[in-house]
């Protein structure tokens, strides 16, 4: 770990040009993360940060420099939550208090047809509120335990977007996602002049943030009363939690005008604070809608299921090939059968332990259990197991 009292303000601007709006959010909640606790306290949570998108839009190297703004230059990024046992995950939660734990994705790669086992995000539920991590027997020789809470802030950083079942999880997610829109002739090498900044550089962003605590919670507070107040009233269609957890995060963006008064002036930060709105609007639709699985399997249904043949009489007709039902208000499915179709048609193979953990929960085609169904397929009353959905979504 490195110490710096002096920051160095030249670097914001390459900062936002390298890393784009979405660089500037995730380092506002960073900022806030370093007094999750004292936030905690007054507004009982703190929302989890997401960081996804394609490979090679700078990610990493965003992490591992937010890492050396903290004095950590070991070229850090996270841990891996699917490496190691479930002790050893909790170990590292309770290990720091106001600091980010970084969740990075690991290989998630299928090996003879079996997918290595991933981390549950629901696990993560309750650190929202700084809550129990887990409970162990305390080493008294009775029946005390120790419960330790979380004391800091999570950030997930993945190629693919997070989905779980549980809409509170996702509520708690305010979530970045990572392209090269903001690139411009000339962003690599800004990009790199920024990896080679040193800890002397850097240190100061750590320093400045700490010893204006006092100062950086009254703003928090002044301005997400506004932002919140607001908002509420600009969209009643977002739930409630969904706008809190994001005027948290605009709240801390105004913060970072403490760190950087010259360049993050007041145009910057409304600019800023209508980026993450319109980010809280896109995570209302996205728990409304089907996850990106979900979505590909319907539209691989879609290619696949409908075939176009020439009747006795030279007419064209429209047959189903993979739903077996005959009932026109249902769809119902053999996943078997969908898979060697996806597979014959050499179509990229879709995770099929994950795809049944998701279907269940399709919006767009509710399910209706599986079932033995009478097959339009086989015909002559013969029977076939199948995932059933309904065509249309419920109203």
């Amino acid at each position: 770990m490195e110490h710096c009292d002096h920051l160095d303000e030249q670097w914001i601007s390459d900062f936002h040009a390298a890393f784009g709006d979405n660089g500037i959010i995730i380092m506002a909640w960073w900022l806030m993360t370093l007094f999750a606790e004292q936030i905690r306290s007054r507004y009982q949570d703190w929302p989890f940060m997401e960081l996804t998108g394609l490979p090679g839009t700078g990610k990493s190297t965003l992490l591992r420099f937010m890492w050396r703004c903290c004095g950590r230059m070991d070229d850090y990024e996270g841990l891996d939550p699917n490496k190691g046992s479930q002790v050893g995950r909790a170990r590292n939660f309770e290990r720091y208090s106001n600091l980010p734990i970084v969740l990075i994705e690991g290989d998630r790669s299928e090996k003879d047809g079996f997918k290595k086992k991933s981390f549950d995000f629901n696990e993560l539920k309750d650190f929202y509120n700084g809550g129990i991590i887990r409970t162990t027997g305390a080493y008294t020789g009775g029946n005390e335990t120790r419960e330790p809470q979380f004391k800091g802030g999570v950030l997930i950083a993945q190629n693919d977007s997070v989905h779980s079942d549980d809409d509170a999880v996702m509520e708690r997610i305010v979530h970045c996602y990572s392209t090269k829109v903001h690139h411009r002739k000339g962003t690599r090498e800004i990009a790199k002049r920024m990896a080679r900044l040193k800890g002397n550089e850097l240190g100061g962003w750590l320093h400045r943030a700490l010893i204006q605590e006092k100062a950086i919670l009254e703003m928090f507070t002044d301005k997400l009363q506004n932002i919140s107040h607001e908002w509420h009233n600009r969209d009643h269609s977002i739930r409630d939690r969904i706008v809190e957890n994001h005027a948290k995060v605009a709240a801390g963006v105004w913060c970072l005008q403490k760190l950087f008064p010259g360049y993050m002036n007041d145009d910057t930060c409304q600019q800023l604070e209508r980026v993450v709105w319109d980010m809280a609007g896109a995570r209302e639709r996205r728990i409304k809608s089907d996850s990106e699985l979900v979505t590909q399997f319907w539209e691989y249904f879609e290619f696949l299921n409908y075939r176009d043949v020439e009747d006795y009489d030279g007419s064209r007709v429209v047959t189903e090939t993979l739903n077996h039902s005959s009932n026109p208000d249902f769809i119902a499915i053999n996943l078997q059968e969908f898979e060697v179709a996806v597979a014959n048609n050499r179509m990229e193979r879709l995770l099929n332990k994950e795809l049944k953990k998701q279907l269940p929960s399709c919006i767009s085609h509710p399910f209706d259990g599986a079932r033995n169904v009478k097959s339009q397929i086989l015909g002559r009353g013969k029977t076939k197991f199948c995932w059933v959905f309904k065509r249309e979504p419920n109203r």
